[in-house]
Formats: structure tokens, C-alpha cells, sequence
């Protein structure tokens, strides 16, 4: 999804390869990438990866751009080692499920998992290319400064087009941090087109994925309203739990409601829910939840990961099809 390199023979303007061979002398362990979209971040992050992996250096990319992913699927914060191929083509070594492909109302598990990657990548490399969402205003000041408060980068990169990072840049003077300006050759790309590309994505992800049962009992679920509290028999749901005082409880049809102490989730409130699928030891990868039987304790779950690799379920925020192409719904909880 992100910058061929090779296929597009980009030229490299001056103003960043000067900026290049400088952050590859000054040896900064990690180096943050910020701009709003189309500012060509990705291509930036791709070109600064081979610099540093042709002066010798090991190099991990971290990818927290979860809507337009270079690396891994969309909503997920991604980890890589770069060995010298198209960035593009390199592996994710480990992913971290947001459930979102928008940072709004998501910024903690943003911080978190880019965070928890970061350290890892820190642990194997010797230089660190952290990538980041376009969003910068309406929040985006907010999220980033989290980030540089949590990963305490060395330099942070500003692509900018009309100062447009000021304020970003005045709250972390502290910060070593190099303007550039975007290169001529950055592409604009449409909210449809940007969307095109997700859903590419994904049913790349889930081309050859099989659907797979695996029993409530044997999960841990995360990120979800119900399977940790309290299971109530009560013969109006299909099921019920209670966890301190509040009631939740599926429907046996269409029906919601939200009122204090009680929450009302319609029967198929997880079918196309796109979930992170966790296994041992602690390896993420994605699903699709089916469906979910409370009469027989199972889910059906649509995945490329073996059954037996599965032990934990954290319910996302995005409805998918089986091809990956999203579905205009929203979560009830």
C-alpha cells in the first residue's frame, strides 16, 4: 500500500537527501517520522531504512500508520527488520491490533502498542524508523505528543507543507526535530481511493483464511462487553453476564438498548466484527468473527491462523465481509 521505491525510480529531492546522510551521521537510535497525509512519510521512511541499512546499521521499521499500512494489515501498529528489499515487501515481524484504521478514540491503544514495539525493535536493532497516522489536527497535536512523551525519540522528522506542525513542533522544543518540506513527487490520494487501498489490503490478508470453531471456554476474550463478568440465566436473552452491578445481555433478535446498569447487544452484534486473533507466545494476527453460538459455547472465526494457535480474542471496531470489504456498521457497546 505504501512506496514502491523501486517501481516508481522516485527522485529524491535535495532537501531530504541532505537531511538522509545527516540523520545517518549522527547515529539517532530512534527517529520519528510525523506529517499530515500526503506528505510522502512513506516514502521518506522507506528511503531513511535503506540509507541506514547500507551504512551498515541493523535496522527495525515500526509502522503506526494504521490506515494507509506499509507493512502488515491495516489496523494493526506494525514491527519489521529491514534486510535491504522494498520496504513494502518486508515481513512484519510482529503486529499489535488497534481494531481502528482512525487513531480518533483510540489514542491509548496507539501510545501502547506503538510503545511495546518500539521496545522490541530496540532490543535487536541498532536504528529505529517509526512511521505515524496523517492526522495532526483535531486531535493529532494530542496523540503525537503522547508518543513522543512515551517513545523519547532522538529526532523527530516534520514533513510539512504550510506549517502546519508548528504547534506540534513549540510543545517538543526539547526534541531534536528537522523540518523538510514534502517532495514534489508526493501523491494525493482521495478518502474512496484511500479506502480502495484498506480493503486491498485486507482481502489480500484474509485471501486464504478458513473459518475455524473454537469453544468460548478455552478464550480468553479482550476488548469485548461480555465473557469476563458473572453468566445470569435469565430466560428473556439469548445470554447474560453481570460484572459489578451492570447487566449485559445479547438479544434473541434485532433488539439494542443503553440505559444505566444495562446494556442490550443485538444477537449478530459480533458477526463481521474484525478481531485480533492471539496466540502462544503472544503472536497476533487477525479474524473475522462469524458468529457466536451461546447455546453450544463456540465461535466460528474466519482466519489464517491455525486453530490451535489461537488463545485469546480482542474484539476490534471495523465490520469486514469475508472479502474484506467493509461493512457500514457500528458497535453497540
Amino acid at each position: 500500500m505504501g512506496e514502491d521505491l523501486q517501481a516508481r525510480r522516485i527522485e529524491v529531492p535535495v532537501w531530504w537527501a541532505e537531511a538522509l546522510d545527516q540523520l545517518v551521521r549522527e547515529g539517532a537510535r530512534k527517529i520519528l517520522v510525523v506529517g499530515a497525509s500526503d506528505r510522502g512519510k512513506s516514502t521518506f521512511c522507506a528511503l531513511l531504512c535503506r540509507k541506514l541499512w547500507e551504512s551498515g546499521a541493523t535496522v527495525a521499521f515500526v509502522d503506526a500508520d494504521i490506515g494507509q499500512k506499509d507493512i502488515g494489515p491495516p489496523a494493526t501498529i506494525s514491527l519489521a527488520f529491514f534486510r535491504g528489499e522494498a520496504l513494502t515487501h518486508t515481513a512484519a515481524h510482529e503486529l499489535f491490533f488497534v481494531g481502528a484504521t482512525s487513531p480518533m478514540g483510540h489514542f491509548l491503544p496507539m501510545v501502547v502498542g506503538t510503545l511495546k514495539l518500539v521496545h522490541k525493535a530496540s532490543e535487536c536493532a541498532e536504528r529505529v524508523v517509526i512511521d505515524t497516522t496523517g492526522l495532526v489536527k483535531d486531535g493529532g497535536r494530542e496523540l503525537k505528543g503522547w508518543q513522543v512523551e512515551a517513545l523519547e525519540p532522538d529526532v523527530i522528522v516534520c514533513i510539512e507543507r504550510d506549517g502546519e506542525l508548528d504547534d506540534l513542533v513549540r510543545a517538543q522544543r526539547h526534541v531534536r526535530v528537522i523540518r523538510l518540506r514534502p517532495s514534489p513527487q508526493a501523491v494525493r490520494k482521495s478518502a474512496m481511493a484511500r479506502r480502495r487501498l484498506r480493503e486491498q489490503a485486507f482481502a489480500e490478508y484474509f485471501s486464504g483464511a478458513e473459518e475455524c470453531e473454537l469453544h468460548l471456554d478455552a478464550l480468553a476474550f479482550q476488548r469485548s462487553p461480555l465473557f469476563d463478568g458473572r453468566r445470569v440465566d435469565d430466560h428473556r436473552f439469548e445470554y447474560a453476564e453481570e460484572r459489578d452491578g451492570f447487566l449485559t445481555a445479547v438479544a434473541r433478535g434485532k433488539s439494542s438498548a443503553r440505559r444505566r446498569g444495562f446494556l442490550l447487544l443485538p444477537s449478530d452484534f459480533v458477526e463481521g466484527l474484525l478481531c485480533g486473533v492471539v496466540g502462544w507466545p503472544r503472536r497476533t494476527e487477525l479474524g473475522i468473527v462469524q458468529v457466536i453460538d451461546f447455546r453450544r459455547r463456540i465461535i466460528r472465526i474466519l482466519t489464517p491462523v491455525e486453530k490451535s494457535g489461537i488463545a485469546v480474542v480482542q474484539f476490534g471496531h471495523l465490520y469486514l465481509d469475508r472479502t474484506g470489504i467493509a461493512l457500514e456498521r457500528k458497535r453497540h457497546w
